[in-house]
């Protein structure tokens, strides 16, 4: 088997674009309590480090989150939050998450902005909502608060999606 590396720096500010997915895609993640319990878990774990939630998007099956890494390696902190989880939503004590995830260290403004944008368009391109604005469970407002997109940022009809078959 091949041994992979991940990424890693001892930059305390050092940005991540992080895929987390559930076992077997199952979807875990149901009801407003099991989504709140993600984020307060990404947020306390981040918080302990000086590390930082900057976008996300939590999905019944899979979540896509930037953070900031702080002061411990961002694998110690997807362990942390994979483990508070697992203790709220399997009771019999068996992982609900994939053993591994994928990460990808953000190398500049275009490439965070890019990854941003794939976050917040993610609920519409799963067909859970047509526009993001519609989604609940991401980062999305906060950028619509701070002036970053408006509310109509991505709205499925007024766009055609690349390997939509409307090219």
């Amino acid at each position: 088997m091949v041994k992979y590396r991940r990424a890693f720096t001892d930059n305390p500010d050092q940005l991540y674009f992080l895929t987390i997915v559930t076992r077997e895609r199952r979807r875990y993640f149901t009801t407003r309590d099991h989504y709140a319990a993600l984020y307060r878990a990404w947020t306390a774990k981040l918080k302990n480090v000086d590390g930082d939630l900057e976008a996300f998007v939590f999905m019944p099956d899979h979540q896509h989150v930037v953070v900031k890494q702080g002061t411990i390696s961002f694998s110690k902190t997807v362990g942390a939050v994979k483990r508070e989880l697992n203790k709220i939503l399997s009771p019999k004590g068996k992982s609900i998450w994939q053993e591994r995830y994928w990460e990808h260290m953000i190398k500049n403004d275009d490439d965070y902005r890019l990854h941003v944008d794939y976050i917040h368009w993610n609920p519409v391109k799963h067909g859970h909502v047509n526009s993001s604005d519609d989604w609940p469970y991401s980062s999305f407002q906060s950028y619509v608060d701070r002036g970053i997109y408006t509310c109509d940022w991505f709205v499925k009809d007024d766009v055609v999606v690349p390997g939509s078959g409307g090219e």
